[in-house]
């Protein structure tokens, strides 16, 4: 089951990685005045993808916050990394569904 989760999280990033790359190369082309006008007429998208966003940034932060020696004793190392995987991937999901909607709305 590891070892799917670490096929999954890498997966993810690798995702996460080229669509901030698409962004970044589509911003280079569009012309600043038109990007005001893409992103004004499309606030709510964004703004809606960017709640969910901030509604799941606590998961990344109870990834980072299991690493306390405490947890480990209680739960054990394999346990807690493999709530973080789960914990990290629904974050990153998340994120790259928020770039998927920033990317939609500069088309």
């Amino acid at each position: 089951m590891e070892y799917i989760l670490n096929i999954l999280d890498f997966l993810t990033r690798i995702i996460l990685v080229s669509i901030m790359f698409l962004i970044f190369f589509k911003l280079r082309k569009i012309d600043k005045e038109i990007l005001k006008s893409f992103i004004y007429l499309r606030f709510d998208k964004i703004r809606s993808a960017m709640n969910i966003v901030m509604i799941s940034s606590p998961f990344f932060l109870a990834a980072s916050v299991l690493e306390y020696p405490g947890f480990v004793r209680m739960y054990g190392e394999s346990r807690i990394h493999f709530i973080q995987d789960i914990l990290l991937i629904f974050f990153q999901t998340v994120v790259i569904y928020f770039l998927v909607i920033v990317y939609r709305a500069m088309n």
